[in-house]
């Protein structure tokens, strides 16, 4: 089994709200945002190039929540985007979905009821056939965005699910397994002697000799 790879960080990251507000990149948004009421998605893309052809044993996203509007936990839920169109925002006409990953609970309040705390969330559920599925197509990038609606489609207006992230802390985590190459031919050299009649002994010296070439 190969290491497990990460990626240290997105390659390109970007924000999309409904009300193409300009925005600041101190955190990342997602949700309705209680001051102006405009819907936001964080999109992060991710360079999956060195995992074309591999297996895929497990892939986890990961962020640091730094607030949210809920005292108590609220949902978010990771999808597969079709990809960034341009940076720091990205149009929101270009921030549809294709596929639904995950969905993991969590707050952060900084206001009504303060805490410190501020959770890493992590996401699986169907990410790691998604990467599989990424994988197998020899993709060079790969893009999650999170949003406040369900798996259904619901909620993402729903304010109590706003929430802020704090700025690269996002991770892909790939745990995957690449087949050995085909061995050449002269790597499936086999060295043989006459027997002569006499009988052939292993392990005795000069015996059996086995070699393996790593790959």
């Amino acid at each position: 089994i190969d290491p497990a790879w990460t990626a240290p960080a997105p390659s390109r990251s970007a924000y999309s709200n409904n009300a193409n507000e300009n925005n600041d990149l101190s955190h990342m948004r997602m949700g309705r945002s209680p001051d102006s009421g405009a819907v936001y998605r964080p999109l992060f893309e991710f360079p999956v190039g060195g995992l074309a052809g591999t297996r895929i044993l497990s892939a986890t996203f990961s962020i640091q929540l730094y607030h949210s509007w809920s005292c108590g936990n609220t949902p978010a839920t990771l999808w597969r985007a079709h990809g960034i169109a341009s940076t720091p925002k990205n149009p929101w006409a270009s921030s549809g979905f294709a596929a639904y990953l995950d969905t993991q609970w969590a707050a952060a309040n900084k206001d009504a009821c303060f805490t410190p705390a501020q959770p890493f969330m992590y996401f699986g559920g169907n990410l790691t056939g998604d990467v599989q599925f990424a994988a197998n197509g020899g993709w060079s990038s790969y893009t999650v965005a999170l949003s406040a609606m369900s798996s259904s489609g619901a909620g993402e207006s729903t304010t109590d699910r706003w929430k802020r992230f704090n700025v690269n802390t996002a991770h892909l985590t790939v745990q995957y397994n690449r087949a050995p190459r085909t061995p050449t031919s002269a790597e499936k050299m086999v060295e043989s002697f006459p027997c002569n009649g006499a009988p052939i002994f292993v392990n005795t010296a000069n015996g059996l000799t086995q070699r393996a070439s790593l790959s």
